[in-house]
């Protein structure tokens, strides 16, 4: 995951040209007012791995710092609110929305998807958002991630852990993102 300092939150999307320069300059400047920097990465023409329900292909970093630091009331409730204001618009903008794979041998429709990455320790996470149905889910779901974030507890753990999260039934369930891949790998080989 990309280094991103406190104060700051990435976009990161493999699409060519997905967001409008005034859209990003509209993220921005909803950020900066709190004081929170946006940076954006374009890396449509990148190579990227073949697991499309694992990976995003809208990723939102927001430093587990950032977390902390609204958590423990360091900075405003404000930041927060900006924050979900932006994930919120790109989940307007992606949702229902296709591209294209294109591999060696196929083009292939899917859907856009969107995730909220987060390192917290040695751990890193991403919260699938494209599997909720409405935009007012969202707002609870992105509280609950921050309600998760804020709490969470490594356990002890000191090697690196990628988890991803999916929200179901009104709660955030994890899932060890190593073994989803495995139980993908498994899957083509049959």
């Amino acid at each position: 995951m990309s280094n991103v300092n406190a104060n700051e939150i990435a976009i990161i999307y493999n699409l060519d040209n997905f967001f409008t320069e005034t859209e990003i300059n509209i993220y921005k400047e909803v950020l900066s007012k709190n004081n929170i920097e946006l940076i954006t990465l374009d890396s449509g023409n990148s190579i990227q791995a073949s697991f499309e329900d694992l990976i995003n292909i809208i990723t939102v970093i927001v430093p587990g710092a950032l977390i902390a630091s609204i958590s423990n009331q360091i900075f405003p409730n404000a930041v927060w609110d900006a924050i979900k204001l932006v994930i919120t618009s790109i989940y307007r903008k992606v949702k229902d929305k296709k591209c294209y794979r294109v591999t060696s041998n196929s083009t292939k429709e899917i859907p856009i998807t969107l995730g909220i990455k987060v390192k917290i320790k040695e751990a890193q996470f991403n919260f699938k958002l494209d599997n909720i149905s409405d935009e007012t889910i969202v707002q609870v779901a992105l509280d609950k991630f921050l309600e998760f974030v804020s709490r969470y507890d490594n356990k002890g753990q000191d090697s690196y852990m990628e988890y991803l999260a999916q929200y179901e039934n009104s709660e955030w369930v994890i899932k060890d993102m190593y073994e989803l891949i495995q139980e993908k790998v498994s899957e083509k080989e049959m």
